[in-house]
């Protein structure tokens, strides 16, 4: 009962819930009540592939969440377990936790964090090394992308943002002189956060916690 109501209280599916827990939807729906107020939503699991990651902020998000997934404890492999062990779910949410400590405008709910773990477990999901800008980042074999996401947040910056970003100049100006303006507007541009928690994808990655693409 204790891993359900800590799934519930972060609004996890009840659908997901259950399948962990093994507790009736009724009880599960009355203490989703409890604790919301509301009733619990409705809707279908997301697929298998995390084909819900639609833009690339949600694939860095996502692949925020697979490395503090796997540091946490979590399997990348189901073995002849298809359920989650519940050091896993320990895992997913100790991660979910620290990814929304750390990236206070989250986007990815505690479901679809669930799903990106369990992807992985079924090695549906994987994460590669950007041999270019050193972050960790996550790809599915049925994703809709295939490549960083930073460096592709960043492409997309330098050749449609860049060009009119002189009105940051003054606000920039006199900060951190080895940071070329095109990168401090990225910055403003993306957002700090989700820029900050690559850094420390690419920080992991360089100590060894990733599998790179070799």
């Amino acid at each position: 009962m204790r891993l359900a109501v800590e799934l519930i209280a972060r609004k996890m599916r009840l659908s997901v819930v259950r399948a962990e827990t093994h507790i009736s939807l009724e009880r599960l729906r009355a203490l989703y009540r409890e604790l919301h107020d509301e009733s619990p939503p409705s809707g279908q699991l997301p697929n298998l592939g995390c084909a819900f990651l639609t833009s690339r902020r949600l694939q860095l998000e996502a692949s925020l969440f697979a490395l503090a997934y796997q540091k946490a404890g979590g399997s990348l492999s189901a073995g002849n377990l298809p359920e989650m062990r519940l050091q896993d779910m320990a895992a997913v949410i100790d991660a979910y936790d620290l990814c929304v400590e750390l990236y206070p405008s989250w986007r990815l709910s505690i479901t679809q964090c669930w799903a990106v773990a369990r992807d992985l477990r079924l090695e549906a999901s994987w994460l590669m090394g950007c041999l270019r800008c050193e972050v960790a980042f996550l790809i599915s074999e049925s994703g809709r992308f295939d490549d960083c996401p930073v460096c592709s947040l960043y492409r997309n910056f330098t050749t449609t943002v860049e060009p009119r970003v002189a009105h940051v100049a003054p606000r920039l100006r006199g900060r951190s002189p080895g940071f070329r303006l095109a990168e401090r507007g990225f910055l403003e541009w993306v957002g700090r956060q989700p820029v900050a928690a690559a850094g420390r994808l690419r920080d992991a990655a360089k100590r060894g916690f990733v599998a790179s693409d070799a």
